[in-house]
């Protein structure tokens, strides 16, 4: 089961509960801290709830059951006009393929960090590292559509390019 950690700082500013009040409480919601320190805490989550694998779905998780912010959030959903096909190939492997683009979020280097941490447990528990599921998280300043998602060689290896996290006011990912 994933363990998952979260700063103190970040929770609180997400949450509106002090560091008592999600240690106190945040076993309630079914899990188990693993350890607890001055800046943080390590908590471990069952697979099913891959909601709470990070700072941002437990601070969420935490309103809704104290009763502060309950129902589901809605999100205004336009077309991107931003054209992916898929090869024939990856049809066996991965049948399914599901792109977003989200606009407007304001990133940090902490907040960057959560996310990167959120895609490595869903690729953990979710998908089995990456043998069912993958996941991409891209900067589409970087990118030029339109795009194809292709099977490679089992035996193709790549290395990613460096990225430094640096605060991004505005970013959009794919």
């Amino acid at each position: 089961m994933p363990v998952i950690t979260l700063n103190y700082d970040d929770l609180e500013a997400l949450s509106g509960f002090d560091k008592d009040t999600v240690i106190r409480r945040i076993p309630m919601m079914g899990c188990d801290i693993e350890r607890i320190e001055n800046d943080h805490v390590d908590i471990e989550f069952f697979p099913n709830r891959p909601d709470l694998y990070s700072t941002e779905g437990v601070s969420r998780a935490l309103r809704g059951f104290l009763s502060i912010e309950t129902g589901l959030r809605e999100f205004r959903v336009i077309p991107s006009g931003i054209e992916i096909t898929k090869d024939r190939d990856i049809e066996k492997i991965r049948p399914y393929l599901a792109c977003a683009i989200i606009r407007g979020i304001k990133f940090n280097s902490r907040s960057i960090e959560s996310l990167m941490a959120l895609q490595e447990s869903l690729h953990w528990a979710v998908g089995r590292n990456r043998k069912k599921v993958s996941i991409g998280v891209h900067d589409l300043e970087r990118i030029t559509p339109p795009f194809r998602y292709i099977a490679q060689d089992p035996d193709f290896r790549f290395t990613p390019p460096s990225i430094q996290f640096k605060t991004v006011e505005h970013a959009e990912f794919a």
